[in-house]
């Protein structure tokens, strides 16, 4: 059974019984609206209608409501918000009693709405309809944590999750919502910030402040930081700089380390597309601005064998792969690729000297090492080579070795051959990345279902007798039987749950779904029990054994920077 740790406990669940449901006849289900109920319509091309039907197959909104999908909401799992476009919008309870109707009804969150009659002028109202102030607002904005902000003109007043005003902030420009306990605001041109009592955590004199996190703030002396130009620091609240402004890109990773660097631009090819894509080739350093890691790192793999592989650009002459170990060293360089003339861009994967390499996964390129050996898909001087090429720990050519699949069994050869490739059948063509060999291995993994591995990386589930037409969802796979074409469901285990005798059947989403046989409509609801358990179930390193994360890298993969 899955476990789930939640605030120093672990929550086990257990599933039970599928039961099937009748729809009202008639009446087709179009959408989810929230965990307790469906959207539905009568079906019609023209004169259609919308209603609401909860998971027990009543109806609580009758199937007349003019509008579409988009005009219902569902407010804190038990309100149901209907835009009637352009009338306004109305609040109904989860037995589909009116509650109240305004002409804009805004959730804020923790049970209150921000609600208007002529689009401006916003009161406060909890979700039973009763205002709880007299005072109006420009805007109201949802909840950030346990407060909410309200803006009238120049100031500004923050609300507890009570509806009680706490505190007001007077003569403001701009003010963001709370993030990590502080709010960042404007006055004239110059930025400060407040805490969630509403005192000065800084004075408004920076010319650019980003919302905090761990309790400190990335500032710049530039209104506007620009991508590679402009410089950056650190601030912590207070006003004490921790970091002084004299780093690009600046983020801060957790609350022990900051990432910098410049960020480069890349061309990678998907399928028979060209795409432009950007990423930090960053550096690593702690708070009082040590550094861990040397500027230019641009990727990491999976650690394995004490060792990850890298990814790290100089220049545009110069970009280099291999293998680090526990203290950022290189210990060996797998391939290094430099400027090459256009003519020889497209063998080398690499345009204008930036490579084309990095817009693949770096555990696909330099795999982790398993028993002293690694698989690797690059020639020292950058080609790609498909079948790639085994290396030992120093990096020179070794004998074929084991592959190591990150986090997942390693992959070895299975006894059943011939239920092996009739299963990698099922999924020839579902992907189709820039190499030519669509699939790499399939493993069993209970009974009649396979685990299928692509070389891009990319994993799916099938079984051998029926066919998966989807992923996994609250425990339960969806299946066709290749026989009769029906659908049903199936378990982590490939046992069958719903047997395949639908002629249509959607994945399940919060323990149920819908499904469909000729033109009637069934609800499928699922069991479930959840149990919470104060013991901590033993350590995944075995009996008696802790693990040690000294060694651990912390996690460093950027895509695009936050400025």
């Amino acid at each position: 059974m899955p476990q789930i740790e939640i605030n120093q406990k672990y929550i086990t669940i257990d599933y039970g019984e599928v039961h099937e449901i009748p729809f009202p006849e008639g009446i087709v289900p179009k959408a989810f609206l929230g965990g307790k109920f469906f959207i539905v319509s009568n079906g019609k091309f023209f004169r259609k209608r919308f209603g609401v039907v909860d998971i027990h197959g009543n109806i609580i909104l009758p199937i007349s409501m003019i509008g579409s999908l988009a005009s219902f909401n569902i407010i804190e799992e038990e309100s149901i918000l209907f835009e009637n476009y352009p009338h306004g919008y109305t609040l109904y309870s989860s037995d589909g009693k009116e509650i109240v109707k305004y002409k804009n009804i805004v959730s804020l969150g923790n049970r209150l709405l921000a609600v208007s009659n002529n689009g401006k002028n916003y009161a406060l109202a909890g979700i039973d309809g009763k205002n709880l102030t007299d005072a109006v607002f420009d805007v109201i904005r949802p909840f950030s944590g346990d407060l909410a902000i309200a803006i009238q003109g120049k100031s500004c007043s923050v609300f507890g999750t009570d509806g009680n005003m706490l505190f007001t902030l007077a003569d403001i420009t701009e003010i963001r919502d709370f993030c990590d306990g502080y709010a960042v605001f404007r006055k004239g041109d110059s930025w400060g910030a407040i805490d969630k009592l509403g005192g000065i955590a800084l004075e408004p004199r920076w010319a650019f402040l980003r919302n905090a996190e761990f309790g400190a703030f990335v500032f710049s002396e530039s209104r506007e930081p620009k991508i590679n130009i402009d410089n950056c620091g650190l601030v912590t609240a207070g006003g004490k700089i921790a970091v002084s402004c004299r780093y690009k890109n600046l983020e801060q990773m957790d609350a022990n380390y900051l990432k910098y660097g410049t960020v480069i631009f890349y061309q990678h090819t998907e399928g028979n597309k060209q795409y432009t894509s950007s990423g930090l080739a960053w550096g690593l350093m702690d708070y009082s601005g040590r550094q861990i890691v040397p500027e230019g790192m641009f990727s990491l793999g999976t650690k394995s064998e004490g060792l990850r592989a890298y990814s790290k650009y100089y220049s545009d002459d110069h970009i280099e792969f291999g293998y680090l170990n526990d203290d950022w060293e290189s210990v060996s360089i797998v391939s290094k690729i430099g400027k090459t003339t256009l003519k020889d861009a497209f063998n080398f994967g690499i345009t204008e000297g930036k490579s084309l390499l990095f817009g693949y996964g770096i555990d696909y390129l330099l795999m982790p090492f398993l028993d002293g050996k690694a698989r690797v898909r690059l020639s020292p001087d950058g080609h790609l080579v498909k079948e790639g090429r085994w290396i030992d720990r120093d990096g020179n050519a070794a004998s074929p070795g084991t592959l190591a699949s990150p986090g997942h069994v390693a992959l070895s050869s299975t006894p059943d051959r011939k239920a092996e490739l009739k299963a990698m059948g099922r999924l020839q063509g579902r992907y189709r990345p820039t190499e030519d060999v669509t699939h790499k291995s399939c493993r069993r993994i209970a009974g009649d279902l396979w685990e299928i591995e692509s070389y891009a990386g990319k994993y799916e589930i099938v079984l051998s007798k029926m066919e998966s037409i989807g992923g996994y969802s609250c425990g339960l796979l969806p299946v066709r039987d290749s026989t009769t074409g029906k659908k049903g469901f199936v378990n982590e285990k490939g046992k069958v749950i719903v047997h395949p005798k639908y002629d249509d059947a959607i994945p399940f989403k919060a323990n149920r779904c819908w499904a469909r046989i000729g033109k009637r409509y069934y609800i499928l609801r699922r069991d479930m029990t959840v149990h919470a358990e104060a013991s901590v179930p033993a350590s995944p390193e075995g009996p008696g054994q802790s693990r040690d994360t000294s060694n651990d890298a912390p996690s460093v993969s950027l895509q695009k920077s936050r400025l």
